[in-house]
């Protein structure tokens, strides 16, 4: 069995040229992994300072400052910057048409969605990821089960 732990995880959509939510007729970007990479690269001596802690922010297009943040933080601004997509309203939108489907309530006792944090944790990103069609080589995604340590292909696929 093939498991992910979440920097893979979240690696893999940092590979992947998709615009989660632009629907069946998945819109791919133009050297979309170049642009990502090269805007995360662009954070480095930036953001010096893990700071996961919870900030109210805007919205859209809210951010805690560019020179804190955790992991989440650098690939939500990558996202922004390199193909201008607000991963912030677009996770948030989707959490308000189905929040049952996130961990939000599981993990933390969430009984809503909440914009100033939901797209800065990975198990929310993961959950919004594995819904859309992957844009990088895998099985059906209607196979895979993301749980809260990994995101795994059960052996029934």
């Amino acid at each position: 069995m093939l498991t992910l732990d979440r920097r893979t995880a979240l690696g893999m959509f940092a590979a992947s040229p998709l615009m989660a939510g632009a629907g069946p007729g998945l819109a791919l970007i133009q050297n979309a992994g170049q642009k990502l990479a090269s805007a995360a690269r662009e954070q480095i001596g930036v953001t010096v300072d893990y700071d996961p802690s919870y900030r109210s922010i805007g919205y859209p297009n809210g951010d805690v400052l560019r020179t804190s943040g955790v992991c989440s933080d650098v690939l939500i601004r990558a996202a922004r910057d390199a193909w201008d997509i607000d991963l912030q309203r677009r996770v948030h939108e989707d959490m308000v048409r189905a929040f049952e489907a996130y961990p939000s309530r599981r993990t933390w006792g969430l009984k809503k969605p909440d914009a100033n944090i939901d797209h800065r944790r990975v198990l929310n990103l993961e959950t919004f990821l594995a819904a859309r069609t992957p844009a990088f080589p895998c099985p059906r995604p209607a196979c895979w089960a993301v749980t809260r340590s990994r995101a795994r292909r059960p052996a029934t696929c």
